[in-house]
């Protein structure tokens, strides 16, 4: 088009069918095989696998997380910004966190509360 060859885009309209893809989890079973396992073999990644998993946190989220956005006294991750392979370090959609806030029972901070296997997980992470 820009180079005069075509008058228009001949996909304009074209919609591809997109397969839904069955959404796959671990059960809670499974999570204490992970994390016994993970923990067990004094795996690197045990501590961020297990924020994961007990917080809900997405990866972006987690990947931007620093030790300022973490308060152990209050028991308190505070979720104020994401990384993506494509912008680096943003903050975090406002609409996503009002409704993780809703769905999950974070703090009026929206935030997310650090589980009591976490908080010692993560000081022994910072050495």
């Amino acid at each position: 088009m820009e180079d005069g060859i075509l008058e228009r885009n001949p996909a304009v309209g074209i919609k591809v069918p997109v397969p839904e893809v069955e959404q796959k989890f671990l059960t809670n079973e499974e999570v204490k095989i992970f994390l016994d396992a993970a923990k067990q073999t004094g795996h690197r990644f045990y501590p961020v696998w297990l924020a994961a998993l007990m917080t809900g946190m997405r990866s972006g989220e987690l990947f931007a997380l620093t030790w300022a956005d973490i308060d152990l006294d209050a028991r308190l991750i505070s979720v104020n910004k994401q990384w993506t392979n494509k912008t680096g370090i943003g903050p975090t959609n406002e609409y996503f966190r009002k409704a993780g806030a809703e769905i999950k029972g974070w703090t009026e901070k929206l935030g997310y509360s650090i589980p009591n296997a976490i908080d010692t997980n993560l000081l022994q992470f910072a050495k």
